[in-house]
């Protein structure tokens, strides 16, 4: 099953096992593993979603809203539809805090810029696709980007099939630092 992270899982509701409003998801985390990228976590809390704003508005909401954020196992995942269940209680999802120093995320990936062997510039990433069960213990694995104009238009839903000139595959990634995707072509 193919899963678009940012239109199908971010900013939905965390609902708990037990049926409580726990949050919503306001980040991903992300692990890198043997070249390829993984979905390890979900994270939910305000200190969690200033990456995902414009560059010039980052720093000052960052200073905001800092601390500590609810983090949530891909594991701990029962369901992921019009919400993300947890398998998890109300209570234990409370007691699930994490800091984001460190970590790698979604939000660093989203917009970053895709820059191809030649050094022209291919768009940024609007939309991180993943395959695999949307639950596991080893999370669903990174399979592509989709870029440009034709990926925008695919996270916002507002095209139902990725054009081949918007989507690059995670084994064309050489590098991925900061806020720049390098290709291998």
């Amino acid at each position: 099953m193919n899963l678009l992270l940012a239109l199908h899982v971010l900013d939905r509701q965390l609902v708990s096992a037990d049926g409580v409003l726990c949050g919503k998801v306001d980040d991903i985390e992300l692990a890198r593993e043997d070249g390829s990228l993984r979905t390890a976590a979900v994270l939910s809390g305000s200190a969690a979603w200033p990456d995902r704003l414009p560059a010039s508005l980052r720093g000052p909401a960052a200073a905001l809203f800092r601390g500590d954020v609810a983090r949530a196992e891909w594991d701990e995942i029962a369901e992921i539809s019009a919400v993300v269940r947890l398998k998890l209680p109300a209570a234990e999802v409370g007691r699930r805090r994490a800091a984001l120093a460190g970590r790698v995320r979604l939000a660093h990936l989203l917009g970053a810029s895709v820059v191809g062997a030649d050094g022209r510039s291919r768009g940024r990433v609007h939309e991180v696709e993943a395959a695999g069960s949307p639950r596991g213990v080893r999370g669903s694995r990174v399979t592509g980007l989709l870029v440009g104009r034709r990926g925008l238009l695919r996270r916002l839903g507002l095209q139902t099939r990725s054009s081949p000139s918007a989507r690059i595959t995670w084994s064309e990634v050489a590098e991925w630092s900061g806020r720049t995707v390098r290709l291998r072509s």
